[in-house]
């Protein structure tokens, strides 16, 4: 799976912004 917005190629799941509360 190729993310536009992943810069690991290692990431499994793309993840958004740090949104942690």
């Amino acid at each position: 799976m190729k993310t536009p917005f992943s810069p690991a190629p290692s990431q499994t799941h793309p993840k958004p912004p740090h949104r942690k509360h």
